[in-house]
């Protein structure tokens, strides 16, 4: 009898001590899931409250403003107080930010809301909004500052958060101005809007259209940005009168470029023209003058004359000579076939939607853009080192345009271009030159 208790006790026992293992292995499955879980969100979490940081710091050195590093630390206090206002404003979009999208593009596809009253947010304001119960991000983020904390009084970074996208702005700060980002919008215009850009900066700075001058200032006093070189070595009297500057600026490109038939050049600068972030404006306009570093070089037409013995007229005389090769080369690059309609249609497309420009009208008609297409300037210096090999080796082959000097007047000034003088010249120069070369005699076609 006692045995038999003794082994009931034993069996109930080591029962009881199972249960209890699973029951503890369940809590344990259970707490370790839920620690993980919030190990994950914390994570995310810290990372959105370290992007907040680094958008704190980029914001401020790029204002090079004389408080910049109070600004910062006092912008990055309230890190993590974004970072859970966004978690809660923008539950499934939050870890998008700002690596995939900026708090634009979440208000525009619907990611972004007001947590407290459940309506979506559309608009900067109302995302200040949100912040309600933070009276210290709000007067960080609506730009109404607070004095007693030191947090600046700044209408200009709402508009910066609001756009601040990694994929947009990748390092802009870059002293070398090497690490520029061509993922802006409409960047792929920079090439042919840039050195215009670069004309008129010049223009309204220096009086003349020395634009080596203000590519070098750009790059070493400037920053990489036209704000900063236009208050810092212009002495313009406020970061707002330089964004007018800029907007005047892009003004007058605009009205040079209306009509233009280069890809996407007039909804371009249509966009930026709207834009009222200036920090977006500075850049967009800034990295376009930096992207070509052609204008570094110095003109040849504003070197002593002894350096060399031909000046643009030569060079245009001898390219003339070409204009029936260079009129077919162009005709079938475009049309794809050399006949005389083809001919006459290129010829009026270059003079009445292209201002002349045979750059203007192939960008106009997705050259380089289209697979298997080079894109004009390519095109352009190709036909140039042909003609000069054509000369040297087979001269008998070219049916010199009518009114044109002899070959062998042509032949050292072409040489010369080729050789020397293209590497000096920007794309929209040898455009000029080309596109010159190919209007010459072209009302006889």
């Amino acid at each position: 009898m006692n045995t038999f208790f003794s082994n009931k006790c034993c069996l109930l026992l080591i029962e009881g001590a199972i249960n209890l293992l699973i029951l503890s292995a369940m809590i344990a499955e259970f707490t370790g899931a839920s620690l993980r879980a919030h190990a994950q969100m914390s994570l995310i979490q810290s990372d959105t409250s370290q992007a907040f940081n680094a958008f704190c710091s980029f914001y401020y050195k790029k204002s090079q403003d004389r408080n910049a590093q109070q600004n910062t630390q006092v912008c990055q206090q309230l890190s993590y107080g974004f970072s859970s206002l966004l978690k809660q404003d923008s539950p499934n979009g939050y870890t998008r930010w700002p690596i995939q999208a900026s708090l634009r593009t979440l208000a525009q596809k619907g990611l972004l809301m007001d947590s407290q009253n459940l309506t979506r947010v559309k608009t900067p304001q109302a995302f200040v909004n949100t912040t309600r119960t933070n009276l210290d991000l709000q007067a960080l983020v609506s730009g109404s500052g607070n004095i007693n904390k030191n947090i600046p009084e700044d209408p200009a970074f709402l508009p910066a958060l609001w756009d601040y996208n990694y994929a947009i702005i990748d390092q802009p700060i870059s002293p070398t101005c090497t690490n520029i980002s061509l993922s802006y919008y409409y960047s792929d215009t920079w090439p042919f809007v840039g050195p215009k850009l670069l004309q008129e900066t010049s223009q309204e700075l220096t009086h003349t259209i020395g634009i080596p001058k203000i590519y070098n200032e750009l790059q070493a006093n400037g920053h990489c940005s036209l704000a900063a070189l236009s208050e810092n070595v212009y002495r313009m009297a406020s970061t707002n009168n330089a964004y007018q500057l800029e907007k005047h600026i892009l003004a007058r490109v605009q009205s040079q470029l209306q009509g233009s038939q280069i890809h996407n050049v007039s909804p371009g600068l249509a966009w930026i023209m709207s834009q009222t972030n200036q920090m977006l404006v500075d850049d967009w306009v800034s990295f376009a003058m930096l992207t070509n570093p052609k204008p570094l070089v110095p003109d040849n037409n504003n070197l002593p004359s002894s350096l060399s013995q031909f000046n643009n007229k030569d060079y245009q005389n001898a390219l003339d000579v070409f204009c029936n090769i260079f009129q077919r080369d162009v005709t079938s690059y475009l049309y794809g076939s050399v006949t005389p309609a083809h001919l006459h249609t290129m010829v009026s497309d270059l003079r009445d939607s292209a201002g002349d420009s045979v750059s203007a009208l192939a960008l106009g008609m997705g050259a380089g853009v289209i697979p298997r297409t080079v894109t004009p300037d390519i095109f352009e210096k190709k036909v140039l080192q042909t003609a000069q090999q054509t000369i040297d080796t087979n001269p008998g082959a070219i049916t010199q345009c009518p009114g044109t000097e002899s070959l062998s007047q042509a032949k050292p000034a072409l040489d010369d271009f080729v050789t020397h003088k293209m590497a000096t010249l920007n794309i929209t120069d040898i455009d000029s030159f080309f596109s010159q070369a190919v209007l010459f005699d072209s009302q006889n076609l």
